[in-house]
């Protein structure tokens, strides 16, 4: 299969049969591609290597892929306090979520699916409930008629 020539694998691979004249650079580039993974004598280790240590971390994983991916820009620290009084309300869990969707714009109204590409910005785009405007989420909950006279309601 090999042998080691001054410390350096040489692979001696055996075929059945000579090879073809097309299958010559097969061959070579499948050398090549064996020769990529260099062979040691050394003890196989594992090694991180987006840690200067060598070591995995779910925090050195984070650095690396935030380096690579487009975040979006962090959060101003007032909409921070908000979130955070969302969190740690006695709210039913459920409650929680949708309040945390709603506050960052994560609901599937109508123009956060068409800005999203689930629907095409000729459909239409407006209020399903009154149809007046623009589906978003302060529209819904803030601006409709229908969520304006339950918020009346509530606060009689």
């Amino acid at each position: 299969m090999g042998v080691w020539d001054s410390g350096i694998w040489t692979w001696h691979l055996k075929w059945r049969r000579p090879f073809f004249s097309w299958e010559e650079d097969l061959y070579r580039d499948f050398i090549l591609l064996l020769d990529v993974a260099p062979i040691s004598l050394e003890k196989p280790s594992w090694s991180f290597r987006h840690d200067k240590d060598g070591l995995f971390s779910v925090k050195a994983t984070y650095v690396f892929l935030s380096s690579k991916l487009a975040l979006p820009p962090p959060l101003p620290p007032s909409h921070c306090g908000i979130l955070y009084k969302v969190w740690d309300s006695w709210a039913p869990s459920k409650v929680v979520v949708f309040s945390w969707q709603a506050l960052l714009s994560r609901i599937p109204t109508r123009a956060n699916l068409a800005r999203r590409g689930v629907v095409s910005e000729g459909d239409l785009l407006v209020c399903a409930v009154c149809g007046g405007g623009v589906e978003t989420e302060n529209h819904l909950f803030l601006l409709c008629p229908l969520a304006w006279s339950i918020w009346v309601m509530v606060y009689r």
